[in-house]
């Protein structure tokens, strides 16, 4: 089976109540806002959507992706200040979910976002959009989005199952 990209066009606006969620966080100063607002939008210049989807059209993932550019700044702030890096991380990852809870609605009710098992067919897909994805599930961008859309299910469907903290499957070395 082959796949292909296509893009999405969006037009996502920073959600502050998934950014307190994400950092955790229990307010927002309005300092914090003076310096997200300018970011948010340069990085919307580098924000990438995509379905990736079929030879018959039908959709099969979703991938959402910040430039590598938007990774090299984020170090270089968290190298001047890990106070401002952490939170310019923070940012980046609240600007990809919020694009994925837009297009995928059950990701909205807290669902996690599980990342499919990298096969040879997402893989050859993934050279069309620069992206390299290797056999371990390591992408070569720090703030991407990849999942099945439609929904089709959590951690059973995750390839990361097995090292993800949220996962619902009990781990071997469990203390309790």
């Amino acid at each position: 089976m082959q796949l292909h990209f296509e893009k999405i066009d969006t037009d996502i606006e920073f959600d502050m109540w998934l950014y307190a969620e994400l950092s955790g966080e229990t307010r927002i100063d309005n300092n914090f806002l003076t310096f997200a607002e300018p970011l948010w939008n340069k990085w919307l210049e580098n924000l990438h959507v995509h379905s990736l989807k079929t030879e018959e059209n039908e959709e099969r993932y979703l991938l959402i992706y910040l430039d590598t550019a938007v990774d090299d700044e984020i170090d270089k702030v968290w190298k001047e200040s890990p106070s401002d890096g952490l939170n310019c991380h923070n940012l980046a990852i609240c600007m990809v979910m919020s694009v994925a809870k837009a297009l995928i609605p059950e990701l909205e009710q807290g669902r996690c976002a599980p990342m499919p098992t990298p096969v040879g067919e997402v893989q050859d897909a993934f050279d069309e959009v620069g992206l390299e994805w290797d056999t371990e599930g390591t992408l070569n961008h720090k703030y991407v989005v990849f999942t099945h859309k439609p929904y089709a299910g959590g951690c059973d469907l995750c390839f990361l199952e097995e090292s993800c903290p949220k996962s619902s499957k009990p781990k071997d070395n469990a203390i309790f």
